[in-house]
């Protein structure tokens, strides 16, 4: 399912899974407040924890993955040196960190989700 569905009262809201990650934190955490007023979101709220649970693993995964490739094909490389190797070198020693630091950021956002929804599930209790 790539879509949930969050009503109250008047107010519908259609989010797509796969967007998650572009709400602000506030919001997320006031359409998760929302949702948990009303018990006919319970579905969405079980589908949204879900995605959280596998979106964690995947990106926890993926820094994984990541940290492994940096380890294995960084190069030291003089950063002053302009020739043609050496350019090509820290091009890809910079692919390399930037892919590390995008894991970083996506692993963290995943842990913000998922801690959301847990501290919003034990508020509810």
């Amino acid at each position: 399912m790539d879509e949930i569905e969050i009503r109250s009262g008047t107010f519908c809201a259609h989010i797509d899974l796969s967007k998650l990650h572009l709400i602000p934190q506030r919001n997320l955490e006031r359409l998760v407040k929302i949702a948990r007023a009303e018990p006919e979101n319970e579905f969405a709220l079980r589908v949204l924890d879900l995605w959280s649970q596998a979106c964690l693993e995947t990106a926890n995964s993926e820094l994984k993955a990541a940290e492994q490739d940096y380890s294995t094909n960084y190069k030291e490389v003089n950063p002053r040196s302009r020739t043609k190797a050496a350019r090509a070198i820290l091009a890809e020693n910079k692919r390399l960190r930037s892919r590390v630091q995008e894991c970083r950021v996506r692993l963290r956002q995943a842990q913000k989700l998922f801690a959301l929804l847990c501290n919003q599930t034990s508020a509810k209790e």
